[in-house]
């Protein structure tokens, strides 16, 4: 166990500080450039890692976290001022919009079915022949 352990610590090490050193905004690395940063991070053993930790990044500035809210068509209309991550079923705002289209498909809905009792107007149906349904001449 101890052997697998010599090997697992330092390869999660890396991996971890390499993947921080990826997401890092290139104004948070300190010291070195972030290329820089990352070979160092691959090609020293254990040192590298260690030191991406303690001295590449800059740990006083937050990462910006982007929410990303979708749109009537499903593409991004940009970060939320809040940047933090909201489900959906969580975001009033979404609540709201969800509440706002049920309710105009509803009016829709029941215009349509308004337009279709009164007589006289294209939608409605044809009372000449109950049978047909209005599609085609009886014979």
């Amino acid at each position: 166990m101890f052997r697998v352990l010599v090997f697992a610590i330092p390869i999660i090490l890396a991996v971890y500080a390499l993947v921080d050193c990826v997401q890092t905004d290139d104004r948070a690395v300190r010291g070195l450039p972030k290329l820089v940063w990352v070979a160092v991070i691959a090609l020293v053993w254990v040192v590298g890692p260690i030191a991406w930790l303690v001295v590449g990044r800059d740990r006083g500035k937050a990462r910006p976290q982007a929410s990303w809210r979708a749109g009537p068509a499903g593409g991004g209309q940009g970060p939320r001022p809040s940047g933090r991550v909201v489900a959906p079923d969580d975001d009033p705002e979404f609540l709201r919009q969800l509440g706002r289209d049920q309710d105009r498909r509803l009016r829709d809905e029941q215009s349509r079915r308004d337009r279709a009792a009164e007589p006289g107007t294209p939608d409605a149906p044809d009372d000449t022949d109950p049978g047909s349904g209005g599609d085609s001449p009886r014979r």
